[in-house]
């Protein structure tokens, strides 16, 4: 019994302080190819939106999309719109425009195919630059004709995706699809020693709280 209480107590105060300590932000891990980066997340814990089943043209501003437990909202300045190349994608209505997704607080990963197309729909070599939420750009070179895979993982719960920014340019629109978003399996957690280390300094007070609980 004596022992129980040392080590709740030790624990218990062990567990709370892991729980407020700051986690150390990083940049987010870039993915070139989608097998790596489906890879890296959660089965059965992530959903892939490929537009299907709705129709071409501008949709709801901002509107949102839902899979199970995850939920993304698009929206741009001039209006969304879904094209077709030949699949149906989601983009924006106006060139130059940009294109913002936001995410619930589950997601700390999220890829897709990206392209550019110009006013008249048609796909355009260039560049897309990607703005996630930690303050960081990422600069993609787009296939000329063909779609462009890219994957973001934060790999902490505590620093979830909560929007992205797409834009291509004052003459093109930014192009997504087939988004991929939802729980990573890169979680980072406490190095052992480092919770041994936290745990060392709480030894001295459970022993003094054993030692009065007996002597009282």
């Amino acid at each position: 019994m004596i022992t129980h209480r040392l080590t709740h107590l030790v624990g218990g105060v062990a567990t709370s302080l892991l729980l407020l300590a700051p986690t150390s932000a990083r940049a987010a891990l870039e993915f070139t190819d989608s097998a790596s980066f489906l890879d890296k997340m959660e089965p059965g814990n992530y959903y892939t939106e490929t537009f299907e089943g709705t129709s071409e043209g501008a949709i709801g501003n901002p509107t949102t999309f839902k899979g199970g437990a995850y939920t993304f909202t698009a929206g741009a300045p001039g209006g969304v719109t879904l094209v077709g190349l030949p699949t149906l994608s989601l983009s924006t209505v106006a060139v130059g425009d940009t294109l913002q997704l936001s995410f619930n607080d589950k997601v700390s990963g999220f890829g897709g195919n990206f392209y550019a197309i110009d006013a008249n729909g048609q796909v355009t070599p260039g560049s897309l630059t990607v703005h996630l939420a930690d303050n960081t750009e990422r600069l993609v070179d787009l296939n000329a004709g063909a779609a462009t895979f890219r994957g973001y993982i934060t790999g902490n719960p505590d620093v979830p995706i909560q929007w992205v920014k797409f834009t291509a340019g004052a003459n093109s629109r930014p192009v997504v699809d087939n988004l991929t978003f939802g729980r990573d399996i890169l979680i980072i957690v406490p190095e052992p020693a480092t919770v041994l280390a936290g745990c060392l300094p709480l030894i001295p007070l459970g022993w003094g709280f054993w030692r009065s609980r007996r002597q009282g």
